[in-house]
């Protein structure tokens, strides 16, 4: 499941790359702000602005990288989902054995 560059199809490489560049420029917005109300004050409703964009744009990409991982990673069930799935086979299992005895003592 690999294509010619060696990157697996499906990893959202473009949107790993915005996010890191998003990352990048939401920290060099925060260290350009300044919190005293300096010269910058004037550009800081500005870049308040776009920082709460590029924020809200982070969340979102990654809401999206985390959903398709964990609809692609094939344990998409809850605890208490593996719980209650173990604890029916187990039972199947035990009614299992339980049948076969029945059936081999009927047998003799």
């Amino acid at each position: 499941m690999y294509e010619n560059g060696g990157q697996m199809i499906g990893e959202f490489s473009s949107l790993r790359r915005r996010s890191r560049w998003l990352e990048s420029e939401i920290a060099v917005i925060e260290h350009m702000l300044d919190p005293r109300g300096g010269p910058e004050a004037a550009q800081g409703t500005t870049a308040l602005f776009v920082l709460n964009q590029y924020l809200e744009e982070m969340e979102e990409i990654d809401y999206l990288l985390r959903y398709w991982a964990k609809q692609n990673n094939g344990y998409n069930f809850s605890r208490w989902q593996w719980m209650a799935f173990s604890a029916s086979i187990a039972i199947a299992a035990i009614l299992l054995f339980l049948y076969l005895v029945q059936v081999m003592q009927v047998m003799r």
